[in-house]
Parts: C-alpha cells; sequence; structure tokens
C-alpha cells in the first residue's frame, strides 16, 4: 500500500504483484458494465494490464472467439480495450499518460451487447477519440473473474495471446464499477474539483539507524554513502527529500534500490533513466 489520490492509501503494484477475484462476474453477456479507476505510473513504454475479465485459465482466448474478454491496458501511455486479440479500441490521443502523475480513466458502456466502437472512454473527465479493429458486438463470457493489474487466473492464455504485455507497476486507486452507463460528473465528481483532494497523512515512525530494516512500509535512503560498512546509518526517508535528491538518489544506488520494489517504484516515477533501468 501507499499514499491514496483520494485519501487514505492506494494499491501499490510492481512486476510480481496481482490482484484477482475468486468469484465469477461482475461481466456477464451483453450486460452493461462501466467503470473508473485512478493510476499513477512512470513505465511510459510499456505495456501493462489495468483491468482484466476472462475465462477461467484463458480458455476461450485459446479455443473460442465466441465469447469476449476484455481488458485494458496502457500502452506506452496510451489506453488500449481488446475484447479479442483481433478486436481492439485504442485511444487516438498521442498524450503518454505514464508521465508519474495522477490520471483518472473512465470506461462507459452506453447500452446492453453494445458494439465495442460505442464505449465511451474518458481520461481526466474529458471524452477522448478512438479508433476501432474489428468492430462487434460485446458478448463477454460467463464465467470469467476480474483482476486489476494483470492477468490472474487467466494468465497461461493470455500472456501468449499478447505476448509483450505484462502487469502493471504504479499505483492504482479508488475503482468504481457500475451496472450501468456512466454519468461522469456525477459519478466522479472529484475528477472535476477546482482543487485536487489530498492524501491523508500517512502514519510512520521516525527513520530507523539501520537501512537494511526490511520490517518497515517505507524504505531508505543512503546519507553515508562512503562508508563500506554492510550496515547503513544515519538514514532519511527516501519519499521526503526533494525531488531533485531523489533523481541523484536513485541514479547513484539504483543497484541497491532496484532490489527493494517500494524504492524501485519511487525511483521510477522521479527518475527517467531509473524507469529504463
Amino acid at each position: 500500500l501507499g499514499p491514496g489520490r483520494i485519501g487514505g492509501r492506494s494499491g501499490w503494484f510492481n512486476d510480481r504483484s496481482r490482484m484477482a477475484m475468486i468469484a465469477s462476474g461482475p461481466f456477464s453477456a451483453g450486460d452493461v458494465i462501466s467503470f473508473g479507476l485512478w493510476f499513477k505510473t512512470w513505465q511510459y513504454e510499456s505495456n501493462m494490464v489495468l483491468i482484466h475479465y476472462a475465462d477461467y485459465w484463458g480458455g476461450h482466448v485459446r479455443k473460442s472467439q465466441e465469447k469476449d474478454h476484455f481488458t485494458l491496458t496502457l500502452e506506452s501511455g496510451i489506453p488500449v480495450i481488446n475484447t479479442q486479440p483481433v478486436v481492439e479500441l485504442r485511444s487516438i490521443d498521442p498524450t503518454n499518460l505514464a508521465d508519474g502523475n495522477w490520471h483518472h480513466i473512465a470506461v462507459s458502456m452506453p447500452r446492453k451487447s453494445c458494439y465495442l466502437s460505442e464505449l465511451q472512454v474518458y481520461v481526466d473527465g474529458s471524452i477522448v477519440s478512438t479508433s476501432i479493429i474489428g468492430n462487434r458486438r460485446i458478448f463477454q463470457t460467463t464465467s470469467g473473474r476480474m483482476s486489476i493489474g494483470g492477468y490472474g487466473y487467466s494468465k497461461s492464455g493470455f500472456e501468449d495471446a499478447y505476448p509483450g504485455t505484462g502487469p502493471y507497476i504504479g499505483m492504482l486507486d479508488d475503482f468504481v464499477l457500475f451496472s450501468r452507463p456512466l454519468q461522469i460528473e456525477a459519478d466522479f465528481p472529484d475528477v472535476f474539483a477546482t482543487e485536487s483532494p489530498t492524501a491523508s497523512p500517512v502514519s510512520r515512525p521516525p527513520p530507523s539507524n539501520f537501512c537494511n530494516d526490511g520490517s518497515q512500509m517505507f524504505f531508505w535512503k543512503m546519507s553515508n554513502d562512503e562508508s563500506p560498512s554492510p550496515i547503513l546509518k544515519q538514514c532519511t526517508w527516501l519519499q521526503d527529500i526533494t525531488p531533485l535528491e531523489k533523481i541523484l538518489a536513485c541514479y547513484s544506488n539504483d543497484w541497491l534500490y532496484n532490489s527493494i520494489p517500494p524504492a524501485k517504484l519511487v525511483c521510477h516515477l522521479t527518475c527517467g533513466y531509473c524507469a529504463g533501468s
């Protein structure tokens, strides 16, 4: 968990984390499903899964194209929706949303069994223009499960069907589902707020004297880099230093932070060099 966009905590995803629901649904046949969520990432050259719903173990992507799956990805920061490998809706706005800032994305299904081209995609409250490949009516598998940040239960089929697409790396917050079309301003008033809400303060202990203290949720910046001692002392919170200091710390200590998932993520969100490292 990390600091939240709306308050409280957000989900902090790395390349080994997944969130999968064991219960079936909520997508089913042609029923209306809409949703929205906040995300923040600096993986500007990666293809990553945000939301995924499909048959257990990827069966329908391997054996049948009669029923759909639903996959929302960020492809180099561009939102893309697939219901089959050859059926795709893509934002034509060239803005790369993997810029280290919070963004909101929402998808509205206007009616039952609509065509994929009828889906309305909103980014930060504004509807975006889209292109379509292989347009057809949406009919979801009725024995599927939902995953956030990866392919979840259907991993074995979809990682083959979508080569080059991997798990989401970054933060996710305030994921909301609706069984109706969206009323974008009423459903997501925080997107249209004149002032951005601030996250609730995170309670955390004072910095430890031992940088390799793996029991803490937060992580450390070395302030005595010249010391060869394996126990690194006199440390400060990496989160609390200035952006320039973060860049210098991440650049100098990538060998250390790359092995600590939360530190690796902060470095990726702060330092362009580190994001490609």
